[in-house]
């Protein structure tokens, strides 16, 4: 758009603030140095237009325009590296820090680490924590439990006066073994090491086993009684229960009281048969019971014996998942059959007398790795009468 006609633009206030600014043309009209801004033959040959004014402001917003974006590349490449090269970048809501001083800004703040050490500090492993029990009774179970082992403990083992037991995952980075100790057991102080299925030892302690002070017990009975033998693979069908290591496990403690009856026999007592030690130990509890009443699962599990025997009588054993089992002998009849799963305080069958017994009662005991130990230690309330 032009000026009206008989104005000249090069005596306007106009062409004089535009040479100023876009020829760097000081405000007095002296001549250019082109030895600083160049030759430019546009400038006399064509002479000044507001088109070639806006040609060049076009250039030269062109002209930064490429110098910006070169710098933005720039920019982003270096950030690029400096993620890639693990430093820190920090995004903060509000304004950042000081360095050296506590992060008090007015606004929240959030960082975005993406150093792995980093994440490793503000998220770091738990400590590993075990617990054992360090004294046992004879006849006893110890119970070892270790949370965020610091090796893979999955098929690891327990050792124990040279013997292996197993450890059992539990969940949540937890794994838990038991391991029986036996009623005839010596007394002392001995090694427990913990290890995975390579040998590598995760942990070592001391474990006291103190006296179970073990009474003797004198039965008097018939003489038809007391010669009364086990009947054909008998001992073999215990023995099997005694040996189920199923990997799931059903049971917690404590167990419940299988019938709400005094304790009238404990377990690892010396048994004598009219004043007669016979060489055996009392392998359980006894609970003086009425005939007939109800008994119940001490805890959950799957059953895998049900069958009168000759000596034991009638007998229901469970299997509670993980190397512990219970059974229940003398029973006068049953309630379930083997593959039925059963829920702790479930009834199982009845108290009786049958098998090698003196009266009514329920025989019952606890095995933890194939051997039997004290279901006193398993579950609470049961008193002696």
């Amino acid at each position: 758009m032009g000026l009206p006609n008989g104005i000249d633009i090069k005596n306007t206030g106009y062409y004089t603030k535009r040479r100023s600014i876009l020829y760097n043309k000081p405000l007095d009209n002296k001549p250019l140095d082109h030895k600083l801004l160049g030759n430019h033959p546009w400038e006399s040959q064509r002479g000044v237009t507001s088109g070639n004014e806006r040609g060049f402001v076009l250039k030269k917003l062109a002209f930064f325009g490429f110098i910006l974006t070169i710098g933005i590349g720039f920019v982003g490449y270096q950030l690029a590296s400096t993620a890639q090269t693990g430093s820190d970048i920090s995004i903060y809501h509000g304004a950042p820090p000081v360095p050296g001083t506590p992060e008090t800004s007015s606004g929240p703040q959030h960082h975005l680490s993406t150093t792995p050490a980093k994440i490793a500090a503000t998220n770091p492993k738990p400590t590993p924590q075990i617990t054992v029990s360090p004294t046992v009774k004879q006849g006893e179970t110890i119970f070892i439990t270790l949370k965020h082992p610091t090796r893979n403990l999955n098929k690891g083992s327990i050792w124990f006066l040279s013997k292996q037991y197993p450890l059992f995952a539990q969940g949540n980075d937890t794994f838990e073994g038991w391991v029986p100790v036996s009623v005839a057991q010596g007394l002392g102080t001995f090694s427990l090491k913990v290890q995975d299925v390579n040998g590598a030892t995760e942990h070592t302690t001391k474990v006291q086993v103190v006296n179970a002070h073990l009474s003797k017990q004198n039965i008097r009975v018939s003489k038809g009684t007391a010669g009364l033998q086990p009947g054909p693979g008998e001992l073999a069908a215990i023995g099997g229960l005694k040996k189920v290591m199923s990997p799931k496990r059903y049971w917690d403690k404590p167990f419940q009281l299988p019938v709400p009856d005094c304790m009238n026999s404990r377990f690892g007592n010396l048994r004598l048969h009219n004043g007669k030690f016979t060489g055996n130990y009392h392998k359980g509890v006894d609970q003086r019971s009425p005939q007939g009443r109800p008994i119940k699962a001490a805890a959950s599990g799957t059953v895998k014996l049900v069958k009168k025997f000759r000596l034991h009588g009638g007998t229901v054993g469970l299997d509670h998942g993980q190397g512990v089992s219970s059974i229940y002998i003398h029973m006068s009849k049953f309630a379930v059959k083997p593959g039925d799963v059963v829920q702790k305080g479930q009834v199982i069958g009845y108290v009786g007398s049958t098998g090698f017994a003196t009266g009514p009662h329920l025989h019952w005991g606890v095995y933890v790795n194939g051997m039997p130990v004290n279901p006193r230690q398993w579950v609470k309330g049961l008193n002696a009468c």
